[in-house]
């Protein structure tokens, strides 16, 4: 029995080493590649233009240069163009309508 545990035991501690190895580890990632989930993601919740805030609220690339000036919604620039988050705007059209 005592040779039996220690051949157990022997065995978990190389398996244990054998998947700490950069190959081994490499394999792994090969096989269960990390994917971020994508609503997590800040380029998928930003957008850049006028033209595509416009296309997300609805409204004229006029309009969203009114409303920016107005400070009417949560729009920012970064440098000449406009920046907003999916998010904020949608917060914001909610409080809004009710």
């Amino acid at each position: 029995m005592a040779w039996l545990w220690r051949n157990k035991r022997l065995c978990v501690q190389l398996a244990s080493k054998a998947w700490q190895h950069p190959l081994m580890i490499r394999q792994m990632e090969k096989q269960y590649p990390y994917v971020p989930e994508p609503e997590k993601r800040v380029a998928d919740d930003l957008l850049i233009g006028a033209d595509a805030i416009a296309a997300f609220i609805g409204v004229s690339r006029r309009s969203v240069y009114h409303l920016a000036r107005e400070k009417q919604l949560p729009i920012g620039r970064l440098g000449k163009q406009l920046i907003a988050r999916k998010s904020q705007l949608r917060r914001h059209i909610d409080s809004r309508l009710i």
